[in-house]
């Protein structure tokens, strides 16, 4: 009777042990981190092209969301970059909503490499003065592997926002912050949510950087995998021993 609790014992924290550590070391990895690049300035009557990019491969599916002003901006078309149109399954971008869109996608296959996911085509109305700055936001709802397993998003890298410039810019001026000196006092560039180095600089091509609010506010996987681990743990100890306990009373 004895052997057979202490198999029952073994068994359950061999159980325990090897779900945490397979959690742990996924969740350990780290998940894709998401992030905005375009062209810093636009001219008005103009279009330009918004890169969504990931710095990981894997992902096969997924759902964002994008927000802009669209007194500022017209979107024109979507387009899904990383595969082709045999391995597309679903590339839906619902603008049906003002300022808002709405994207879905499917692959046959993964990702292979990190770099852009889908690439979003936006208008510049001519009626629009010279110095103006508008942003795009993004939110990632949820990206999946082949295997239909969902794949937790690196912290700081489920939203963000890239700044753009429209017209001609003044001298010295910060798209992300008009009238102000980059390099001068009080200057505080206002882009953030990706993972460039150049954002806010005025660079085409710059990148945005994680906000500030995602960081602090997200909790690490690997720690919300821990706890979790942790309290099936003393569940499983609690039913042991309570099961020891009546067999002994018993006995």
């Amino acid at each position: 009777m004895k052997k057979g609790k202490r198999a029952i014992t073994t068994f359950c924290m061999t159980v325990l042990l090897v779900l945490c550590f397979t959690t742990v070391t996924r969740a350990s990895r780290g998940g894709p981190v998401f992030s905005i690049s375009g062209d810093a300035v636009v001219k008005q009557g103009e279009s330009m092209t918004v890169k969504i990019n990931v710095d990981k491969a894997g992902l096969t599916d997924g759902k964002a969301v994008i927000t802009y002003d669209e007194s500022k901006l017209e979107y024109q078309r979507g387009k899904l970059s990383y595969a082709s149109e045999d391995n597309q399954m679903e590339f839906v971008v619902n603008s049906n909503e003002d300022g808002r869109l709405v994207v879905v996608w499917a692959t046959v296959e993964p990702l292979r490499n990190s770099g852009t996911v889908f690439t979003l085509d936006f208008g510049v109305p001519e009626t629009i003065p010279d110095g103006e700055s508008t942003k795009i936001d993004l939110q990632i709802e949820y990206v999946n592997d082949e295997t239909g397993s969902s794949i937790p998003v690196g912290a700081g890298g489920s939203n963000g926002t890239f700044t753009i410039g429209i017209g001609e810019q003044p001298p010295g001026t910060d798209p992300g912050n008009p009238g102000t000196d980059p390099e001068g006092p009080g200057a505080k560039p206002e882009n953030s949510g990706g993972s460039g180095p150049d954002q806010g600089s005025g660079k085409p091509g710059a990148e945005s950087k994680p906000g500030a609010g995602a960081q602090t506010g997200d909790t690490s996987p690997a720690a919300i995998y821990l706890l979790a681990f942790g309290v099936a743990g003393i569940v499983i100890l609690a039913v042991v021993a309570r099961l020891k306990g009546k067999g002994e009373g018993a006995e």
